[in-house]
């Protein structure tokens, strides 16, 4: 779990992370955005743990630019950190447990 969180804080601000969690909690689709790295790899990790509402640039239906987001009623929005990416924290196979372990945590932490 920790990985995870030390992965989300790498990429999003606390705040971000809270309203990621809320946003997986809730089944709200969330777009990933920016010049920062990791957004399509972020979204296929949730993918890979169950999370199907979470979407980069190139599932967008425009031009695959860094800018691109999901255009749907109700959908949020998350800029990446622009800052290098450790790739040691990135791994490909966290699990649904992992990830839910974690987002309740950051849900039951909020400010």
């Amino acid at each position: 779990m920790e990985e995870f969180k030390e992965f989300l804080k790498s990429r999003f601000t606390e705040p971000q992370i809270q309203i990621l969690a809320l946003c997986l909690d809730k089944n709200v689709p969330v777009s990933f955005y920016g010049l920062g790295l990791g957004k399509s790899a972020l979204a296929a990790i949730l993918r890979n743990a169950g999370f199907s509402n979470v979407y980069a640039p190139e599932d967008c239906d425009v031009d695959n630019a860094q800018w691109s987001v999901l255009d749907r009623t109700g959908a949020v929005a998350l800029c990446m950190k622009k800052e290098p990416l450790n790739t040691s924290l990135l791994k490909d196979s966290f699990s649904r447990d992992v990830i839910c372990s974690a987002i309740s945590d950051v849900l039951a932490h909020k400010h």
